[in-house]
């Protein structure tokens, strides 16, 4: 007789089952996961393994990119941004960033009078993202 399992609450069909017992356990476990984890989902992971083999589903990586909450200035699904930041280099004028190259100081951004060069990216833990498409 097959059992559920106490926290997902998935079915374990027991080797005495019918098939048809097991074939329904089993279909019912597909239909928890793609509760759980629908088309449009994000999975994030410090393993590289790629979650179709394990959950199932088309998976696709999500590499050298920040998530950002979507809202009234991002709106969902938009993507943008660049690698690098661009610096005013005429005088000390801000670039619409809050970002400017003072004159005298060569390849430094000031940001509200601080130094920040090469401090742009704020601390950060690189992980394998991928989004489910189907």
């Amino acid at each position: 007789m097959s059992t559920k399992t106490t926290l997902m609450k998935m079915t374990c069909p027991a080797v005495t089952d019918d098939v048809q017992s097991t074939i329904s356990a089993l279909a019912a476990n597909f239909n928890i996961i793609d509760a759980l984890y629908p088309i449009g989902t994000i999975y994030q992971s410090t393993k590289s393994t790629n979650p179709s083999t394990f959950i199932g589903g088309t998976w696709t990586a999500i590499q050298n990119k920040f998530l950002v909450g979507a809202g009234s200035d991002f709106a969902e699904g938009t993507t943008g941004g660049q690698k690098t930041m661009g610096v005013h280099k005429s005088g000390d004028e801000a670039d619409g960033y809050g970002l400017s190259q003072v004159t005298g100081f060569a390849n430094r951004v000031m940001v509200a009078s601080q130094d920040y060069s090469g401090k742009i990216l704020p601390p950060y833990k690189a992980v394998y993202m991928w989004e489910r498409t189907a």
